[in-house]
């Protein structure tokens, strides 16, 4: 059994998160993570193209799931908003993919680093202090969660990038990850449009 194999076992017991809707989209890859001393990137800093790039990986629609479903992930139908898909009449239930709510998380937290820039604009960092810090916490402690549940064991090494003799890590390591175009394509594929009765969440 080679590494790869056996980060796909770790991934793949018996856990509820295995029976989820895009769990067949999952498809594992290595990558080198992109994190240079002096941040920069396409995902950095604020305007319109930075905003488009993270609208393309974190905008993503709900999608739905049947009643045998919801059982089977654990979830309590009895108290979740049960809908109907306008463009079938299918019943079920609504439901959002983590990753997508974890990537708005960390564009708030983005924005708000910007947000003499963002606020004038409107949206969620121009909402009332007391209202925006809520829902920072809230994003704060999802992705502390999140990291958490994670527990990346990887590790990374030191090295001198200004030769100026102060080592700075080095987090440009090789990680297995899951293929993220591949859960976004699902994401968009299974997206259910909201209904005319249906109420905003």
């Amino acid at each position: 059994m080679d590494g790869r194999e056996r980060i796909i076992h770790f991934y793949n017991p018996k856990f509820k998160s295995s029976l989820a809707p895009a769990a067949s989209a999952v498809k594992y890859e290595t990558q080198h993570f992109d994190l240079p001393p002096i941040a920069e990137g396409p995902f950095i800093g604020k305007g319109d193209d930075v905003d488009a790039r993270w609208d393309y990986i974190s905008a993503i629609g709900d999608t739905m799931i049947s009643h045998e479903e919801m059982i089977k992930l654990g979830l309590n139908p009895d108290d979740s908003l049960k809908i109907t898909d306008p463009r079938n009449g299918k019943p079920g239930y609504r439901v959002a993919i983590e990753v997508f709510h974890q990537l708005h998380c960390l564009n708030l937290l983005r924005q708000n680093v910007y947000k003499d820039y963002y606020a004038p604009l409107g949206g969620d960092t121009s909402a009332p202090l007391m209202d925006l810090r809520g829902h920072l916490d809230h994003c704060i402690d999802a992705l502390r969660q999140f990291v958490m549940c994670q527990g990346d064991v990887g590790v990374f090494s030191f090295h001198y990038p200004f030769n100026d003799g102060d080592p700075w890590p080095d987090y440009s390591t090789p990680h297995t990850c899951r293929n993220f175009e591949a859960i976004r394509q699902w994401g968009v594929d299974h997206t259910v449009p909201r209904g005319p009765d249906e109420p905003e969440h």
